[in-house]
């Protein structure tokens, strides 16, 4: 994955986010749904986002350790975009 699409793809985590934050289904949906693609085609893409998202938020939270920026990236990645990716890879009525 290059520079510019992990860059693209931490725009998206982070538009993501605020529009969760605001309430905004909308855009929360768009934005996931443009992660999904990269994260079903990508080997390592949640390490590769949750460290780029870090780097980038880094200096403006400075009040937080890089520590549990990274642990609450992981949670909304986990929880946002890999459990969509996992869904889709289920067979239909397999565990229903």
């Amino acid at each position: 994955m290059s520079a510019p699409q992990i860059d693209h793809a931490v725009a998206l985590l982070l538009r993501a986010i605020v529009g969760h934050a605001r309430g905004d289904a909308a855009t929360v949906v768009a934005a996931r749904s443009e992660l999904f693609v990269p994260a079903c085609s990508t080997v390592g893409f949640e390490q590769k986002l949750v460290a780029a998202t870090v780097d980038r938020m880094a200096h403006t939270c400075p009040h937080a350790t890089r520590d549990e920026l990274e642990r609450a990236v992981v949670i909304y990645v986990r929880r946002r975009v890999v459990s969509s990716r996992r869904l889709a890879e289920l067979k239909p009525w397999e565990h229903a």
